[in-house]
């Protein structure tokens, strides 16, 4: 695939991805006839021509509330962790 905006690549960029995540992303983009090479440039491409993420950030439903919840002062309050534990179900804690 030719990319554009001057394909020059002179530079490298290094990530530490999940093993299993990179294996299934590179079959995906084989199957698109691109490298991983070419995704991440494109990806590069995009950021730069939107001046941001070229897709939506946001945080799950369940998180969102959360941080609503505490903005408007709905919390809920344990004396312990033990109390909280058993509140959410959840077994004793290590220590």
């Amino acid at each position: 695939m030719t990319l554009t905006k001057n394909d020059k690549r002179d530079t490298d960029i290094r990530v530490r991805v999940n093993s299993d995540l990179k294996q299934s992303t590179q079959n995906i983009l084989k199957e698109l006839g691109l490298s991983m090479s070419d995704a991440v440039n494109l990806f590069l491409i995009q950021v730069e021509q939107q001046r941001g993420l070229p897709f939506p950030v946001q945080l799950p439903p369940h998180t969102q509330k959360a941080f609503e919840d505490a903005r408007d002062g709905r919390l809920i309050r344990y004396s312990s962790i033990e109390e909280m534990n058993q509140d959410l179900g959840i077994g004793e804690c290590e220590k």
